[in-house]
């Protein structure tokens, strides 16, 4: 269980430097404010997927905001879709 806890640390270090990067690429005020609002809600939120309904959470729509921005290689780093 140590092992399996030390790599989702790692992960998720790395998914959160990799938002940070996303802030520090922002061009415009209101590109960084919805970039620092989708870190907020991922770092913030309980829980994700979907609620009773069937309702996607705020947290998964920020998760999808984040694949797209990864995906799209915005970093200009390897696209790695680990998140």
């Amino acid at each position: 269980m140590g092992r399996w806890k030390e790599q989702s640390t790692k992960r998720l270090k790395s998914f959160f430097l990799d938002c940070l990067g996303l802030l520090v690429k922002a061009t415009t005020l209101d590109t960084f404010r919805e970039v620092l609002q989708h870190i907020l809600i991922v770092a913030l939120s309980p829980n994700e997927g979907r609620d009773k309904d069937g309702h996607e959470v705020p947290m998964e729509a920020s998760l999808n905001f984040f694949s797209k921005k990864f995906e799209n290689n915005v970093l200009g780093g390897e696209s790695d879709s680990q998140y």
